[in-house]
This record gives structure tokens, sequence and C-alpha cells, in this order.
């Protein structure tokens, strides 16, 4: 008698990758995702000049070329190119945990949501601010349930949904709550995992990787938004934020987190001026994905 194997199936999923010289993450990246049996892998490039290219050939992944460097035009790039029934965006940060795809597909089904994020846990928890980053992650960001918005670290969508909705192409970084906030308008909802569904990220070891990111999102991001709906409460979102971190500072005594509160606020706050004002509206700008 001849004992035969049981053939897994890929799952119905398109995972969208956005690369730029990624090649330092690249590859375990794009293997936790080959792990994860999808139906499809394609990376959306930006002119490459490391070996992030001869990795995604090595893998066999379907390069898509982007011209634009906004992550919004990217990300609708790779969307239209997909044939899965779901979409998944993965950071070139990142790894997915075990199941990771399995466990957020059968949990956006059931949730009736447009989009469900993983819960994020840090690669390397090594200087102040990847602890910093690690704390929040658990503490804010791991809460299982609907949110107001999520990002695209590594997030499940329904891709129909975002055909009909779309990232905002003008949107450089952002595009992720811009997109949240366009679906929310329908009456779509979106939110984070159980701890069934985990993706590992490789937070910014020192200050200036932390500072420039910060700023670019409020530069790109933040100042973006602030031109489309004209709404004050973007202008003053860094204090907000700050507001909030500051009593989860004291609230669960971790007043060590106060430095880096009060920075992560400051260059967000600094890139959305720097953003408005007329000199740095050039579209061409380069924003790393990474």
């Amino acid at each position: 008698m001849v004992r035969t194997g049981t053939i897994r199936k890929n799952i119905d999923v398109s995972v969208v990758i956005l690369t730029r010289n990624s090649q330092r993450t690249l590859e375990p990246c794009v293997r936790s995702a080959i792990r994860e049996r999808p139906k499809e892998i394609l990376a959306v490039d930006t002119q490459s000049t490391d070996r992030t290219l001869s990795i995604l050939t090595k893998y066999g992944v379907r390069v898509l070329s982007s011209p634009s460097m906004s992550l919004g035009c990217c990300r609708q790039l790779g969307v239209g190119n997909a044939t899965g029934e779901f979409v998944m965006f993965l950071d070139s940060d990142a790894e997915l945990g075990q199941g990771c795809i399995k466990a957020l597909r059968s949990e956006l089904k059931a949730s009736g949501w447009a989009g469900i994020h993983a819960q994020i846990l840090s690669q390397e928890i090594a200087t102040y601010w990847q602890r910093s980053e690690h704390e929040l992650h658990r503490r804010f960001h791991n809460r299982a349930g609907p949110k107001g918005y999520i990002g695209c670290m590594a997030a499940l969508y329904w891709r129909s949904l975002i055909l009909s909705h779309a990232f905002d192409a003008r949107m450089r970084l952002g595009e992720d709550v811009d997109l949240c906030r366009t679906l929310a308008r329908d009456k779509y909802a979106v939110g984070v995992s159980t701890a069934r569904a985990v993706v590992y990220h490789l937070d910014r070891r020192e200050l200036s990787a932390f500072a420039r990111q910060r700023f670019n999102y409020g530069r790109y991001g933040g100042a973006r938004r602030f031109r489309k709906y004209k709404s004050s409460e973007i202008l003053i979102s860094p204090f907000i934020s700050l507001g909030y971190g500051f009593s989860f500072a004291m609230k669960y005594r971790r007043l060590g987190l106060v430095p880096y509160l009060a920075l992560h606020s400051l260059f967000n706050f600094l890139g959305i001026v720097v953003g408005l004002s007329r000199a740095s509206r050039n579209e061409n700008d380069v924003v790393a994905f990474a």
C-alpha cells in the first residue's frame, strides 16, 4: 500500500513588499513570507542600487518597478497587480511568525473588518530606542481589537476594498493612516489581531535613525494630510500623542520613556512644519521604505 502525503494548498493571499536598497533585512523577510505559502509574493521596487533585486530574483519574487517614491502609489501598484482575494502588506525589515497569514485571514473573515494587523514583537532590544519601541508595541499596539487606524508593517486587507477605496498616490508617507480614514467614511473598520498572528520587526537602533523616521512621517505624511483635509487636529496630533504618552508613563511608572515620547512628538511636529513650508513641496525627494 502506497501512502500519499497531504498536499498543502497555497493560501489565497498576495504578499506585497515595498523595497528600496533593502538588502540588509530583505532575505529573512522573504523567507518568512514563503514559509507561509501565499498564492504569490510581489515586490514593488523603487530604483534599488544594492543587492535587493538579486535577492528577489533568487527567491522567485515577482518584481514591479515604480518610478514614484510615494508609498501610496507603490502600494496601489502592488494591489493592482495582485491576484489574491486578500493582500498582505509586509515591510522589508519585518519577519512573519509561523502561521501569521492563515491566522490573520481567519480573524479578518470572522471580524467583518476591512483590514487587520498582526501583533508586533521586536527582533532586537539592544538600545534605549528599541526598548522604548518594544514597550509601546506591547502596551498600545498589541491590544487586540478594533482601532482607529493600522499600519502596513504586516497588515492583511480584502483586496477588493483597496481597489475600490485606494491609497492616495500623493501620500509619500502616512498612506496607511489615510487609507483607514477613507475606509472609515464608508463604515469599514480595521483592527489588530490576537496573539496568534505575530510579526517580528527590526526597530531603529540609533537616535539619528529614529529622529529621521519621525521627522519624515511629519514632513511627508502629516503635512500632506493637513493640506488634503485642512484639519487642525492633524497639526496638534504630535502634542495629543505626547499627552497620551505621558499619561501612560505616569500610570505604569515608566518614566524612562519620557525622553523617547518627547522626541517622538518633537521631530514629528518639526517635520509637519517643514513639510508645510513652500521649500519642501518637491515630490521627487527620496524616502526610504525600510
